[in-house]
């Protein structure tokens, strides 16, 4: 009886150690070979021989393992066998670019070959690590896999693929991959030609957390372990993740500090703060062989991304508008995270099957985040359309006070003064008359001076204060208190200097075309353009010579074409541009009217200026 039993427990044992043999011609590449493979976590450092030898290996039913972040080795085992007839070559892929270390051994306990990131060299031309086997026919063939990793999680799958459909596969999947961080790496930059423009020190923070991003991505996807030099995988990579969650932590914090105003909310601000010296000392303490553990900085970091939600809906709770764009934004990065942190806790394998899920989100992340420029200027243009309602009350209550009141003191004015284009009115013309006793001073004073050159600045001097008078002139004459008429207000500005500057010169034409409604202000600044040059081309372009100036004035909508053109002599613009004419024409077209102007002043004068008056 106790024989029987102790045959039946052998046999028992037996079976539990035994994997199921898997067709090397049949087996899905696409189906892992965990589910048919012994299984042992070691938790001390057995050595291949006493794997062998030992009963430490049992069935495993998983398609995948995950540990998390553990310092144990995984030993796997499987069999392989040929259906055939002919030999098979075959490539076992690890389904993890991180792991550190992973040896393959033969049914003998031979080493076939070590992979991993601290056994990376030039023949590494895969995101994932892959041996090549030969499986031959006849009997199945054991394979035995160690895989450790001390400072990264350990979450893998075993495939089976042919070494061309693999090569394909992978080429395919680094393209994407090379896609998708060029996205995230547009962003980047787009966050930082922002930060320069606007000085938002938000859009820096965002650019400094995607670089990081971007860090922790490339490894965890496997590029930097294909283009970083072998020496940098191996040296510095491997001792990184706290470096880089760390990394991610900070940026991110001070990245939401920023763009939720959070220095509004001194309790939130002192929770965001405590975050980022959180994450520094662990990434000083912890960062070492000795005190080593991700699992905590990971923790620190899952705890972030819940509490930036909730600040979020806090921050928009307290007026924030533009907290909404976070809230949307970083909600297709949240599920991504918890897949990333759930996998690095060793609770689940999802990123197995979403391995791009991270920069697919981050991608959609930035480009919701980077719309909030344009939505911070819609914000302050809805700010300012409101404050300039409210100035225009504040101004109509004003000027009802001011009306009232002068209506109390000036019995006179009371009936003239009663809507606000007669103020406007009187406004006018009292400018207008200012500007003519002006006028008139100048003239007196002109009458005593017998200095030519001083006489012709006077007269100058005349000229632009009156191309000014001349538009209040139209203003008072005319109902329209806003727009002056261009083609009558210039042609009576031409006569006057006509009869002013070129009395003398009979020999001169002008024709004019106009069609153009300008607000006074600009149109004051279009009379002085006029008066210095039609008054520069009778004094100077033609001599005794017959001659022709015309004058163009169009407009369309809000722009507006003034050409100005003689068949005179031209002048030299290089001697001529300290001149207070020349100067006032540039200063008033770029400045004051913030146009363009076109000369050409060889053989003629010719004048194009373009402007347009904003709303």
């Amino acid at each position: 009886m106790n024989t029987l039993r102790m045959i039946f427990l052998f046999l028992f044992v037996s079976t539990l150690a035994s994997a199921v043999s898997i067709d090397s011609e049949r087996a899905d590449p696409e189906v892992s070979l965990l589910g048919k493979a012994l299984y042992y976590r070691d938790k001390g450092s057995l050595d291949i021989g006493q794997i062998m030898g030992g009963t430490y290996l049992k069935p495993y039913y998983n398609s995948t393992v995950n540990i998390g972040i553990s310092k144990d080795n995984i030993w796997i085992a499987f069999d392989l066998y040929n259906s055939s007839g002919k030999d098979i070559e075959k490539l076992l892929v690890i389904t993890s670019p991180i792991l550190e270390t992973i040896e393959l051994y033969d049914e003998n306990g031979a080493l076939l070959g070590r992979k991993g990131m601290r056994y990376i060299d030039k023949e590494h031309k895969t995101l994932y690590p892959a041996f090549p086997v030969t499986v031959h026919p006849g009997q199945p063939q054991r394979y035995y896999i160690r895989i450790s990793s001390l400072y990264g999680p350990v979450d893998f799958a075993v495939k089976l693929k042919d070494e061309q459909d693999y090569i394909d596969e992978d080429r395919h999947t680094q393209i994407t991959i090379s896609l998708l961080v060029g996205v995230v790496v547009a962003f980047m930059i787009y966050s930082v030609v922002i930060f320069i423009y606007s000085y938002d020190k938000s859009y820096l923070y965002y650019s400094l957390y995607l670089l990081s991003l971007l860090y922790q991505q490339t490894a965890y996807l496997g590029l930097t372990q294909l283009y970083f030099p072998a020496w940098f995988v191996k040296e510095i990579e491997v001792y990184a993740p706290i470096t880089k969650v760390g990394m991610m932590i900070i940026t991110a914090a001070f990245f939401a500090m920023h763009f939720l105003k959070i220095y509004q909310q001194p309790r939130l601000y002192r929770i965001y703060k405590g975050f980022i010296y959180l994450a520094f000392v662990q990434v000083l303490v912890m960062n070492n062989a000795w005190l080593y553990d991700l699992n905590y900085i990971v923790g620190t970091g899952m705890v972030l991304i819940f509490f930036n939600q909730w600040a979020a809906f806090k921050s928009y709770w307290h007026g924030n508008k533009q907290a909404r764009l976070f809230i949307a934004g970083f909600a297709t990065v949240f599920i991504s995270y918890l897949m990333m942190i759930s996998d690095a806790l060793g609770w689940s394998s999802y990123m197995q099957d979403y391995l791009n899920i991270m920069m697919w989100g981050t991608a959609l992340e930035a480009t919701i985040l980077t719309l909030a420029f344009t939505d911070r200027y819609a914000l302050l243009q809805a700010e300012k359309t409101r404050s300039d309602k409210e100035l225009i009350r504040r101004s109509k209550d004003s000027e009802r006070i001011i009306r009232e009141e002068v209506e109390r003191k000036t019995a006179q004015l009371a009936t003239t003064l009663e809507t606000k284009d007669l103020l406007i009115q009187e406004v006018h013309h009292r400018v207008k008359n200012n500007l003519q006793i002006i006028l008139s001073l100048i003239r007196l004073q002109s009458n005593g001076i017998s200095d030519g050159l001083v006489l012709g600045q006077m007269l100058d001097l005349e000229n632009r204060i009156n191309a000014i008078a001349k538009t209040y002139d139209k203003l008072i004459i005319k109902d329209n208190l806003e727009n002056i008429d261009m083609k009558s207000y210039i042609d009576e500005l031409i006569r006057d200097i006509s009869r002013c500057v070129g009395s003398n010169t009979k020999n001169i034409s002008i024709t004019t075309d106009i069609d153009a409604m300008i607000r006074l202000r600009e149109s004051v600044y279009v009379g002085l353009v006029v008066n210095e040059i039609i008054t520069n081309a009778y004094k100077y372009a033609f001599g005794e010579k017959e001659g022709h100036i015309k004058l163009t004035l169009r407009q369309y909508g809000s722009h507006f074409t003034l050409i100005i053109e003689d068949d005179g002599k031209g002048f030299d613009a290089s001697k001529k541009s300290k001149s207070l004419g020349i100067r006032l024409i540039d200063t008033i077209v770029l400045d004051q009217l913030e146009g363009t102007i076109e000369k050409n002043t060889v053989g003629k004068s010719y004048y194009r200026i373009q402007f347009k008056i904003h709303d």
